[in-house]
């Protein structure tokens, strides 16, 4: 089973037993997270799934997607419940759900909207960016939000009230592609179209460190629980594994027939990929003891 065309992103339901993904054929599909195996789909409306987050209860799914909707998904019920439209362009990004019951989405309108869950209502524009928004993720330890646009700059903002731009610094020449936060490591972690994954001061968004060796674009990064391997997907087709100990390259993997879009470390040792040859792929990663 496969999808009809190109997925764009990977997720993880709350109780870990699925993996939801999303793409051009605007359906959301399941499956088992230790085996690969497809579950179900929820046929969806025809507009390209850009990005997808859980409900804290695992019960409901949101996207952001391609004609600047918002989604509200019911995976019990499989079926939409809500469509809102506040961005003028695609929505690139969408945030986890916070404790405070709220989440965040990045457009290529340059906004960057603070919404409440689970009734969807925009409750503040954070400060505004000339650029096109392109990543995003959350830190709870900080209490911030940190986006990253079509430059290369990372922007900060608080979570409780975004309205205001804490700090902004460039940590690309190219495109953001995605951001993870790493706690254990106090990082915020970009990946960009100049082939470099770099690792980001919170506070100070000055760059600390930079893993460097992908032949191509680097479209997707996830790191495993213990935070001790990094995966990054790319243009040129491979997933490389990287040693967040020894910040180096330790192997890659020729994974798919086409651009990687999606990499999501499930567990420790357990990999998701997808991307433009429509299949979802489950991968064994081997965890070094040394």
């Amino acid at each position: 089973m496969s999808h009809d065309d190109i997925i764009l992103s990977l997720n993880q339901s709350r109780d870990n037993k699925k993996i939801i993904s999303g793409g051009y054929d605007s359906d959301l599909y399941f499956w088992d997270s230790q085996t690969g195996s497809f579950i179900d789909k929820i046929k969806g409306d025809y507009d390209k799934i850009f990005h997808i987050t859980t409900s804290p209860d695992g019960k409901f799914a949101i996207t952001a997607n391609y004609n600047g909707q918002i989604i509200l998904w019911d995976l019990t019920w499989k079926k939409q419940l809500k469509k809102t439209r506040n961005h003028a362009d695609f929505v690139t990004s969408i945030s986890e759900i916070s404790s405070e019951n709220n989440f965040f989405t990045a457009g290529w309108d340059g906004k960057i909207l603070k919404w409440s869950y689970p009734d969807l209502e925009v409750v503040q524009e954070c400060g505004s960016s000339s650029e096109h928004v392109t990543a995003l993720t959350l830190a709870g330890d900080t209490q911030k939000i940190y986006a990253g646009d079509n430059s290369g700059f990372v922007t900060s903002f608080l979570i409780s009230d975004c309205s205001t731009v804490l700090k902004k610094e460039r940590a690309h020449w190219s495109k953001i592609t995605s951001m993870i936060y790493l706690k254990t490591r106090k990082s915020v972690v970009t990946s960009s179209e100049d082939k470099l994954i770099r690792f980001i001061d919170p506070e100070s968004l000055k760059i600390k460190k930079q893993l460097k060796g992908s032949e191509d674009f680097v479209n997707s990064i996830s790191a495993n629980s213990s935070e001790t391997i990094l995966a990054s997907g790319g243009s040129d087709h491979t997933i490389i594994l990287w040693d967040l100990e020894k910040m180096k390259k330790s192997y890659s993997i020729a994974a798919h027939n086409g651009v990687i879009k999606s990499v999501l470390f499930v567990s420790d040792d357990k990999l998701f990929s997808a991307g433009n040859d429509n299949v979802v792929k489950v991968w064994k990663i081997t965890v070094s003891k040394k």
